[in-house]
């Protein structure tokens, strides 16, 4: 399978920035490979706004998110959000509306994946959902072949 384009679920971010669980040191490695030109990492613009906030409330100052929101753009390019992605987000299938813009941004930018720690929130995206520690093991198999 080949993987150049990956979408990145806001909560993916956060696990490395609020540094969750054991979580984050998989999304380190997945930055990694994404700074090597390995992979294409992507997210919705609006999970900016949401992680400076969700930053700020957990203590960070001003600064410190926005310079962690500056590194972010060496890992991560924005996607489009536009009138059509918030149309197709507010489709009753979507149960949560914030995921529904995640999966039309990725869907409707032809990513070839999405990368999230809650893989079941995302059922009714139509490419492929992993977790991070899932996507490393499928680069590194790539990488062997």
């Amino acid at each position: 399978m080949e993987i150049s384009k990956a979408y990145i679920d806001i909560n993916v971010i956060l696990d490395l920035f609020l540094k969750r669980e054991s979580r984050w040191e998989d999304v380190s490695e997945l930055f990694h490979y994404s700074k090597r030109g390995k992979i294409s990492l992507h997210t919705s613009p609006i999970s900016f706004d949401t992680i400076y906030y969700i930053l700020k409330r957990s203590g960070h100052s001003d600064s410190v998110s926005r310079k962690k929101l500056r590194i972010l753009l060496n890992y991560v390019d924005p996607t489009e959000v536009n009138k059509t992605v918030i149309q197709e987000a507010l489709d009753p299938k979507y149960k949560d509306f914030e995921d529904g813009i995640h999966i039309r941004c990725a869907e409707n930018s032809r990513m070839d994946l999405i990368v999230t720690s809650k893989v079941k929130d995302f059922k009714q995206a139509t490419i492929a959902c992993y977790s991070p520690q899932t996507l490393l093991k499928l680069i590194k198999e790539n990488k062997s072949d």
